[in-house]
This record gives structure tokens, sequence and C-alpha cells, in this order.
């Protein structure tokens, strides 16, 4: 029997997102899934055309990190068995039905049509609340540093209220700091808010929020692409930073850190076409280094809830406006490389030539890891480079000595 048929004959029927479910539930891997869904059509057929064998085939494919952080019938790196997987699936449906989850399906009734345009589109999401925020065509997007000094979670709470005052959902990532201020700020103004979380829905993190989660759930959801058990582990937020950009019309970067995961959901904007904004911030505060960098890069400032009816206006029916930085331009752009920082210089050098494989700059600048990956995004965000297939960057400008 194939693994269709023993999860049915265990469990009952299985629709498409029941079936999606079960199927991340066992490869712990959300873009395993994806990999899955494409190849063969939809979650019923991949489990149709699997035992167990081919189950860890597929999961190792995957990418190796299971994000429920090693749990279920993978957990010792061996062959999984039958029984142990049953299990997991029936525990991942209890714990859905506990904590009053939805599946959402590209496609299906209540699924955002925003997210088919986010970078890797994720094929099942699950949420809890009120979906109907999901359609609001009015989202912003509130993000900045989970060490938000007092000035970034204020401006972020005033902006948040603004926006749900005119009728507008805002959107974040459930953390200390800027968003927590975002979801509040929101929810004080009797709005709905969505939170993208980079756990499962059963571990919720940080723990201290869990009020402010419930809370949220009552007007608007709490949702995750992630099983329900999935721990919060470092490889996961940055992940669900494109869905974050992707639900939102409009991303607002509050405050932010050089190396802040803010910014990947600034470049993640940019990729799905959405607007961008940044806050004017100290500059002698470290921790708003990564906005003020963007503001010399071009992004357009939001300097206050003045700014929202407008905004607004366009997202709903008014002409909007299009402040986001251009990814191409009919010629290209001239760079002048005097006065340019050494490893600027040397990486535009390197990709005048040709596209590079993110290894190969590192080895050539001798640089890599974050130092590497916070440049690279930088000279992105200037739109003087783009991330190309396969890891790689290629320059978008014409270099003037």
């Amino acid at each position: 029997m194939d693994m269709l048929e023993q999860l049915e004959g265990r469990l009952g029927p299985f629709d498409e997102p029941r079936a999606r479910s079960a199927l991340l539930c066992l490869l712990q891997d959300a873009m395993a899934l994806r990999r899955e869904v494409l190849l063969h059509g939809s979650a019923r057929a991949a489990l149709a055309e699997m035992d167990m064998a081919a189950l860890t085939r597929g999961r190792e494919a995957g990418g190796g990190r299971p994000e429920a952080g090693g749990s279920g019938p993978f957990a010792d790196g061996g062959a999984a068995d039958l029984d142990g997987a049953i299990r997991l699936v029936q525990q991942e449906f209890r714990l859905q039905e506990r904590h009053g989850v939805s599946l959402l399906v590209p496609g299906g009734p209540g699924w955002p049509a925003s997210l088919d345009t986010c970078v890797e589109p994720p094929v099942l999401l699950y949420v809890r609340g009120e979906t109907a925020v999901l359609q609001c065509p009015a989202a912003l997007a509130l993000v900045g540093s989970r060490h938000g000094v007092a000035y970034g979670c204020r401006v972020a709470g005033g902006l948040a209220a603004g926006w749900a005052r005119l009728g507008g959902v805002v959107v974040s990532g459930g953390a200390i700091g800027v968003d927590t201020a975002a979801h509040e700020g929101c929810l004080a103004a009797g709005g709905g808010t969505i939170a993208v979380m980079g756990t499962g829905l059963a571990e919720l993190y940080p723990r201290r929020n869990l009020p402010l989660f419930s809370a949220i759930s009552a007007s608007g959801i709490v949702a995750s692409e992630l099983p329900m058990r999935s721990r919060a582990l470092p490889f996961n937020f940055p992940r669900r930073n494109r869905i974050i950009a992707a639900l939102a019309r409009a991303v607002v970067v509050v405050q932010a850190r050089r190396d802040s995961g803010a910014l990947h959901t600034a470049r993640f904007a940019l990729k799905c076409g959405r607007l961008l904004f940044t806050v004017p911030a100290p500059v002698d505060d470290e921790s708003c280094l990564g906005g003020l960098e963007l503001l010399l890069q071009g992004v357009p400032a939001m300097v206050g809830a003045a700014q929202l009816p407008g905004l607004f206006a366009g997202m709903t029916g008014g002409r909007p406006e299009e402040p986001r930085l251009p990814l191409e331009s009919p010629t290209r752009r001239v760079v002048r490389l005097s006065g340019l920082p050494q490893d600027e210089r040397e990486l535009l050098e390197l990709l005048s030539q040709d596209a590079c494989h993110v290894d190969d700059l590192a080895g050539a600048v001798g640089r890599g890891g974050r130092e590497l990956a916070v440049r690279l995004l930088s000279l992105e965000l200037r739109g003087w480079i783009e991330k190309a297939p396969g890891n790689r960057y290629v320059s978008t400008v014409r270099l003037e000595r």
C-alpha cells in the first residue's frame, strides 16, 4: 500500500489541504513540500507515489534541516517506521483541532492572492483567527529590530494605530520590540493585524507574547507555513520574512541594525514589487543604522501618520504613488567607482564582468558569511546588482572609473 492509502486507512479521507499538512509533517521542510507539490501536481498524488523509503529520500532532498527541530520519526536520522509516521500526522491533526487552526492552499477558500507573488510562494498556510483580514486590500507591514528602542516602538505603535483607524490591516512578525509595538498599536485602535510566525502555531514564540497572540486571533490572524510543533529555530525566522513582505502592499522599515532581519524583509518587498519606506532615526544609534542606509540608498522616508491617508487611498482605489527602488532601467545607470569603499568597488568590478556565484565572490574578495551578505544586500537595495537564479549575482549598472 502507498503512503496515502496507509494514512487514509487509519485517519480517514484526506482533502488536498489535509494531504499537504500530512506531507509537510512527515517531510518537516516547507521547501521540500513545495517541491513535491510542484513535481506531482498535488500532495495527494505525491503521497500516492510514496512508501517509507521514498519519503526518507524526499526529506533528505529537501535540504536536511528539519523545521520541527528533529522531532518525529526521522529524529534519529535513520529510516522512519510507518506507525511512527502515522502517529506523527495524527498528533499534527489533533493539535490543529485543539488550537483552532485552518489550512489554506493556493486557489482554495481564504487564500490571499498576494502570496502568489511571494519569493518561493508557500503551498500551505496554517492560520488561526479571522481569515477575512487576508483579503484586505490595504495591508501595511511594519518591521524592525527585536531590540527596538523607545523611539522605534513609539513610531511603530503610532503608525499602526493610524493605519488601523483608516481601516487597514497591519502585518508584522510577532517578535518583541518593533513587531510587538506594531501589533499592539493596531489592536488598541480597533484594527485587525496579521502575525507571521517563525514557529508552528502550537509552539508560538516568544512565550511572553502569548496573550498578544490570543488577542491578535480575536480580530486578525496568527499564521505560519511550518508544522504545528516547529520550534523557534534560527533559520526559520528569515524565511518567514518573505511572507510578511508578500502579504503587504507596502513595507515600512521602522528601525533596523545593519544586519537586521528587517532588511531581508525590505529585499523581499522589492522582489515582490511592493512599496518600501523607512523611518528616519537618530544617526548615532547603532540600532537604527540599517534604516539610515536605506535612506541614503534612496528609499523614501516615512515621517509620520500624515502620509498614511494618501497611501491608504492608493491601495483602495485612488492612484497610488510608487516610491520603490527601480530594479531595472531602460538604460544602465552609471556608477562612479571613485569614492566608494574598497569592498564595494571590488564586488562591482567582479560583477561587471559576469554573473558570479556567492561562493566565488567570497573567495575573490576574502569576505564571507554575514559581512558579505550585508554588503551584497546594500548594493542590491541601491539597484546596482540583482540576484539571479542559482545564488548568483549580476551587475545592473555601468561602471565609470
